[in-house]
């Protein structure tokens, strides 16, 4: 859960009872929260980061850990949800700041920082890395990509294995944190001219940014530690029709194996609908796309459920099914404002972060193999190979 402060505009132009925070923390219980209302009600999550806490802190401490995962080859997911101006879009840097100060820097720029600083280590440079982007909007049930033709259209389908494929989706290959700023940026502006003929405040889209990280990493024969000088030239490519569920093993000319995973890294920025007034909606479905119960429900059916949503599901729960649940790990990041004013917005946030965190994100082991152990299934393979060439 995140709090955000009163924003600068809020002290200005709100009367004074209605600055009164209705949120509150003791050092005492620092994953509670209690929220001072008719009457007290108080919720426990596994985070409480107050108005005083920086996006750093809660990037080193909610989404780090993600960002090390994804590395060693699993998919992950983080879900920023809140009402209206609660600070989700500030929380995961989708805002349409071209250049945010360090220390305004949102979760996506930090995590993009980290990824590549990773990659270009020397404790990575046994391993090859192909990274892309993709980044689209679920508006009224249609998805919208943000970063291809304006005319195109992406379609959602599933393969013969139900997994999720994303049809005609652009994906843009990457090589630094600054090109992926500037394709968020450019997706951003056209996010905006789509705006154009409705009232911005109305337009409620979803947003989801991908990053497909591909790897291969090569394991010699002989058991010794994997350096530049004992790395074969590969000429193996990567395979980008699909995300793949399990690892690939690619067996090389030279006295060795290169092993390769596919993962993914999803960032989603939930939009909410106020409901305060039906006139701003530009299409009247959007009432029934952007309520509380057709679109943060069903993405908790899918973690629940392991993954399986149902046809009848919107987009999004389908988009993201295969990243929800039995095949990812996955954040929901719940945002609030302290404002009396946003009390019932603020609860019922607080009602649906509660039922997320009883949800069992159960883990399915054979689908969650990372380097670790594809390094001792690929070891076992070599030992057995060894022994089979000293019986001949």
């Amino acid at each position: 859960l995140r709090i955000r402060p009163l924003t600068a505009e809020e002290l200005v132009t709100l009367p004074a009872p209605l600055q009164k925070n209705v949120l509150s923390t003791t050092p005492f219980t620092p994953n509670q929260v209690t929220v001072q209302g008719e009457r007290k009600q108080s919720y426990m999550f596994d985070h409480v980061f107050g108005p005083e806490i920086s996006q750093k802190e809660i990037y080193d401490r909610a989404v780090m850990n993600l960002v090390d995962k994804f590395l060693d080859g699993f998919n992950a997911t983080i879900i920023a949800y809140g009402h209206a101006s609660s600070g989700k879009t500030h929380t995961l840097g989708l805002s349409n700041d071209v250049s945010p100060s360090n220390e305004s820097k949102g979760i996506i720029p930090r995590s993009m920082s980290t990824l590549f600083s990773c990659i270009n280590s020397a404790q990575y440079k046994a391993r090859k890395f192909v990274m892309r982007i993709s980044f689209v909007e679920i508006h009224n049930n249609t998805l919208i990509d943000l970063l291809g033709d304006k005319d195109s259209q992406t379609l959602v389908r599933e393969d013969s294995s139900n997994r999720i494929i994303w049809k005609d989706l652009k994906e843009i290959k990457v090589n630094n944190v600054d090109e992926i700023m500037g394709l968020l940026s450019s997706g951003a502006l056209s996010r905006n001219s789509l705006t154009l003929n409705a009232n911005a405040n109305s337009w409620r889209g979803h947003r989801v940014f991908t990053v497909t990280l591909s790897q291969q990493k090569f394991v010699p024969s002989n058991g010794l530690p994997t350096n530049s000088n004992n790395i074969p030239p590969t000429t193996s490519k990567f395979n980008f029709g699909r995300s793949k569920s399990r690892e690939e093993i690619k067996t090389n000319k030279h006295d060795g194996e290169w092993i390769a995973v596919t993962s993914k890294f999803h960032f989603v920025d939930l939009a909410w609908n106020d409901m305060k007034n039906d006139n701003t909606l530009v299409n009247p479905q959007e009432k029934d796309c952007h309520s509380l119960n057709s679109v943060i429900l069903p993405l908790g059916n899918v973690i629940s459920t392991q993954g399986m949503a149902s046809d009848k599901e919107f987009k999004h729960t389908r988009t993201l099914k295969d990243y929800i649940g039995n095949n990812a790990q996955t954040l929901v990041i719940s945002c609030v404002s302290p404002a009396i004013n946003q009390i019932k917005e603020t609860i019922n946030t607080l009602e649906y972060a509660t039922q997320a965190r009883n949800l069992k994100n159960i883990s399915i082991v054979h689908h969650e193999v990372g380097w670790h152990n594809l390094e001792h299934l690929q070891d076992l393979v070599l030992k057995l190979r060894t022994e089979v060439r000293a019986l001949r």
